[in-house]
């Protein structure tokens, strides 16, 4: 029977809960007696009515630190959003009218044609909902801090994203089986290859990602798709070559070929998930080469830019785990698990594309990546099937924790993968596009699910402790920087030079 009243309530909970969308603007309705009520006219992509057509919505900044919808509507501002253009709303919420009420926007694409370049070269912009990790280059003499690039003197980060989509194709890799007597280890594989690649876009690297329910780690195999003439051009490799490269060249692939012996030798079967997904460049402005400030002594210095966009990338993928209650406060306190190898975050990830001839090689870097506060799991060490236990809280009973280890022993392979470089194959003599990540997580985190009802003592030294006014972890604000640059002048140096 229909209860109105508990219908009611499930939509009230429903229109306070944050969420994250992206909306493609229709038209702006200013309100310049009071700038806070100007609202946007929008679709939104992400939400579909019963004819499967994106909804026309009305949206409202509310966040006063922000940049709100007069800047994003101003044509002479550097986020300028116009009609056709598309925009992140990160951490909205629904009034009882319908209002999309908007913490954060970001614009993704300013209009709804492909993006030019400084170089006139074109660039497709797309956008998805995928679970997003950071792999950022780092300085060889002093790996805490990220390496700086300099492009006549401009100064900017670089980073590898690895990107598995929401609806990612998951295959099943069997460590240790054998069919009548017959390996099919390298079919296997060469089968979930096979759909990274097709499922690719353009331009993209193919990457599959290995995990292992309980297993609180992932293995990446990227996949080359070029190699170099005598004259340096880039000529595509059919999807054979690609495939062929991985079971060559791939140490990741070697390294699971020799556990999968193992598990064979030992008369152990594991399955293992491979799911298809990519990988894209990422350039991160820190300063434009001009821009200078006073410092207190009152002598000029560089006007570094707060947060590159690799640096946000890094925020925003890190894990913070919520510090107990502080009795009598308002505030909820929160700890960066900087110590921690890179790990997954589930969001919208923007990236553009180059556009080139039929045959040539393409490019693909990220734009933007922002979490989806409203996901049920946020940041996973293996795209989506675990969540790293929460250090600072007290663990799970006794009981389940028992439960959790023997099952997490019984479905990993004999020698579980190791934490190790991951390469692209040889074909790819580019050092830009084939760098080894650093895969600095244990083996085998699981064990941390064990710990009994204690407030937990993490070995990680002082951690950077944030604070926020709700339940949600900190989140950037976006669109602050006014640097006076033309950017898409050196996003185009920067892809002329393959940086």
């Amino acid at each position: 029977m229909f209860n109105p009243l508990q219908a009611a309530k499930d939509l009230g909970r429903q229109r306070n809960q944050n969420m994250t969308t992206v909306i493609r603007v229709k038209e702006y309705k200013f309100d310049k007696q009071n700038p806070k009520m100007s609202t946007i006219i929008a679709e939104d992509l992400f939400n579909k009515d019963e004819n499967g057509l994106p909804k026309t919505v009305e949206v409202r900044h509310v966040n006063e630190k922000a940049q709100g919808v007069n800047e994003f509507g101003d044509r002479r501002a550097m986020m300028h959003t116009g009609v056709g253009g598309t925009i992140r709303l990160s951490r909205y919420k629904v009034d009882g009218n319908g209002t999309y009420l908007a913490e954060h926007m970001q614009r993704i694409s300013e209009t709804d044609g492909p993006k030019i370049d400084g170089k006139q070269v074109a660039w497709d912009i797309n956008f998805l909902k995928a679970w997003v990790k950071a792999y950022p280059l780092r300085d060889k003499n002093d790996p805490s801090q990220l390496a700086m690039f300099n492009l006549s003197g401009r100064l900017f980060h670089k980073a590898n994203v690895m990107v598995v989509p929401e609806d990612a194709k998951v295959s099943t890799i069997e460590f240790g089986s054998l069919e009548q007597g017959e390996d099919t280890f390298e079919t296997q594989f060469r089968s979930a290859l096979s759909k990274a690649i097709d499922d690719a876009p353009g331009g993209a690297l193919p990457m599959l990602v290995c995990r292992i329910k309980g297993w609180l780690d992932a293995r990446e195999i990227t996949v080359g798709n070029y190699k170099l003439d005598a004259n340096k051009n880039r000529i595509a490799l059919t999807k054979e070559e690609m495939i062929d490269g991985v079971i060559a060249n791939s140490k990741v692939y070697q390294e699971l070929l020799l556990s999968h012996k193992q598990a064979v030798a030992q008369e152990t079967v594991v399955p293992c998930e491979a799911v298809a997904g990519f990988r894209l460049g990422a350039i991160g402005m820190k300063w434009d080469g001009k821009s200078k400030v006073k410092n207190d002594q009152g002598d000029e210095e560089p006007n570094f830019i707060d947060r590159s966009t690799v640096e946000n990338v890094i925020s925003e993928t890190a894990q913070r785990h919520k510090l107990p209650q502080t009795p009598g406060s308002t505030k909820t306190l929160w700890a960066v698990d900087e110590e921690a190898a890179p790990q997954y975050a589930f969001g919208v990830v923007s990236y553009r594309r180059k556009q080139v001839e039929p045959g040539e090689v393409s490019q693909c870097d990220m734009e933007t990546f922002g979490r989806d506060s409203g996901a049920q799991l946020q940041v996973s060490p293996n795209a989506g099937l675990d969540e790293k236990p929460n250090p600072y809280l007290a663990q799970q009973p006794q009981n389940q924790a028992s439960q959790t280890t023997q099952t997490n022993q019984a479905q990993e392979p004999a020698n579980p993968p190791a934490a190790s470089n991951q390469q692209a194959p040889a074909a790819q003599t580019s050092q830009t596009a084939a760098p080894e990540h650093q895969a600095a997580a244990p083996a085998n985190q699981s064990a941390q699910t064990t710990q009994t009802n204690q407030v937990a003592q993490p070995n990680q030294g002082s951690p950077k402790i944030e604070e926020t006014e709700d339940e949600l972890p900190p989140q950037e604000d976006f669109g602050l920087e006014d640097f006076d640059i033309d950017m898409d002048e050196l996003e185009g140096q920067l892809a002329h030079h393959q940086l």
